[in-house]
C-alpha cells in the first residue's frame, strides 16, 4: 500500500488546457472517487497517475517519491478499465495470471496468488472459460482479478461499471466496497455517476472543466456544497436552486424569493454564513428535494402552495416536480402520498439544511 500525491499538476493537449493546478493528497488505504461530467479531465488525470499520459506541469508522487519519469509497469499500480481488456483467446485462468507469467514468477506462487483471487471474487467455476462465454459482470470480475492478483500498492478504476446494467452495477458496487474493506489498498476510482461516488468513496473530488471544485467526505459535499456546480451535480434528484435577494427586517437576515408571486420571505437565522452578504445582495437558495415535503413542524420552514407538474415513483418514494413561479422545484414525498398532476398542494420548504450561494460567483456564502 502507498499514498498518492498530485502536486500542482496541469495538462494541455496542444494549446487546450485539460487539467489546471490539480492538488490532491490521497492517503494510504483511502478510496478516492473522481467524479464529474464527461470531458472534465478525470480520465486524463487517472492516466497521468498510471503513467499512461505525461503531465505538462506538476508532479505525481507515490509513497512520497516523485514518479513522473517512472515507467507504468514499475509504478506498482494496477488498473481496471471500462472495456475489461481481456484477451479473447485466453481462458479466465490465463487472463488473470498473464502478467505474473510475463514476470516469470514461480508457478507455485502464481497458483497461490490465483487461488486467493478466485475465492475472493467467487469466480473459481469460470477458470476454464473464455471471455466470450462470460456475462458482463463476470468479465468485470475477471478484469478485477487480473489487477488483484498482482497485490499492487494502488488500484486505479476507470469507469469499470459503465457497461453493466443497473442491477449488475449495484451488485458490483457492493463487491468493490467489500474488496476495499478487506484489502485496505489505496484506490482511485473515476466515474460520471454521482450515486457510485456517494456509495463507494472515502472522499470525493468533484471535477469540472479541468479543475477540482471541491473535495471531501460524501455527506459533507452533499450537505455543504462549495458552489452551485457541486450543488447541482451531487445528489439525485439535483438540489433545487431558487434565485432571490437578501433583505433585513428588524435586524433579521432574510431571503426574498424572486419566483413566487407573493415574493415569499424565508428566514435565515439558522444559516451559518461563511461571509455575511450585503443587504439586497443577489443570491441563490439551495434546498434538497427531501426538504420539500408535506407540511410538518420543522423548526426552520416555510409553507407554500405548489402546483404539481410531474410525478415519478420508484416504489419507496415519489419525486414530484412542482411549479414555483418561473422555477421548477422537486420534492421527495412518501410512497403512500397521492399527488396528482394539476393539483395545488400545500408544501413545507424545510430550511434546516439549506445552502446559499452568491449569484454572480456561484460560490457558497
Amino acid at each position: 500500500m502507498a499514498s498518492l500525491t498530485i502536486r500542482n499538476l496541469s495538462k494541455q493537449f496542444d494549446s487546450t488546457p485539460v487539467l489546471e493546478n490539480i492538488d490532491l493528497e490521497i492517503e494510504d488505504g483511502e478510496f478516492l472517487v473522481l467524479v464529474g461530467p464527461s470531458g472534465c479531465g478525470k480520465s486524463t488525470l487517472l492516466n497521468i497517475m498510471a503513467g499512461l499520459e505525461t503531465a505538462t506541469e506538476g508532479d505525481v508522487l507515490i509513497g512520497g517519491t516523485v514518479v513522473n519519469d517512472v515507467h507504468p509497469k514499475d509504478r506498482d499500480i494496477a488498473m481496471v478499465f471500462q472495456s475489461y481488456a481481456l484477451y479473447p483467446t485466453m481462458t479466465v485462468r490465463k487472463n488473470i495470471t498473464f502478467g505474473l507469467r510475463v514476470r516469470k514468477m514461480p508457478q507455485q506462487e502464481i497458483d497461490q496468488a490465483l487461488d486467493n483471487v478466485v475465492d475472493l471474487l467467487k469466480i473459481r467455476a469460470l477458470l476454464e472459460r473464455k471471455p466470450s462465454q462470460l456475462s458482463g459482470g463476470q468479465r468485470q470480475r475477471v478484469a478485477m482479478g487480473r489487477a488483484l492478483v498482482r497485490s499492487p500498492s494502488i488500484f486505479l478504476f476507470d469507469e469499470p461499471l459503465s457497461n453493466l446494467d443497473a442491477k449488475l452495477r449495484a451488485e458490483m458496487r457492493i463487491e468493490i466496497k467489500r474488496l476495499h474493506h478487506r484489502l485496505a489498498t489505496t484506490a482511485v476510482y473515476v466515474t460520471h455517476d454521482q450515486i457510485e461516488a456517494m456509495n463507494l468513496a472515502s472522499r470525493i473530488a468533484v471535477l469540472e472543466s479541468g479543475r477540482v471544485q471541491q473535495i471531501g467526505v460524501p455527506q459533507y459535499l452533499y450537505d455543504h456544497p462549495d458552489n452551485i456546480f457541486v450543488a447541482g451535480f451531487i445528489g439525485s434528484p439535483a438540489m433545487n436552486l431558487l434565485p432571490g435577494t437578501v433583505v433585513k427586517r428588524d435586524g433579521r437576515m432574510l431571503f426574498q424569493s424572486d419566483d413566487s408571486a407573493a415574493k415569499e420571505i424565508f428566514p435565515l437565522e439558522h444559516y451559518k454564513f461563511r461571509a455575511h452578504p450585503e443587504e439586497h445582495a443577489r443570491v441563490v437558495l439551495g434546498i434538497r428535494p427531501e426538504y420539500v415535503t408535506l407540511p410538518d413542524s420543522g423548526k426552520q420552514h416555510v409553507d407554500t402552495n405548489l402546483l404539481v407538474e410531474a410525478i415519478e415513483s420508484n416504489g419507496f418514494d415519489k419525486h414530484v416536480t412542482f411549479r414555483y413561479g418561473e422555477s421548477e422545484v422537486t420534492g421527495r414525498l412518501p410512497s403512500h402520498s397521492n399527488p396528482t398532476v394539476g393539483q395545488n398542494m400545500r408544501m413545507t420548504l424545510d430550511l434546516s439544511y439549506a445552502s446559499l450561494f452568491d449569484e454572480q460567483t456561484g460560490n457558497r456564502i
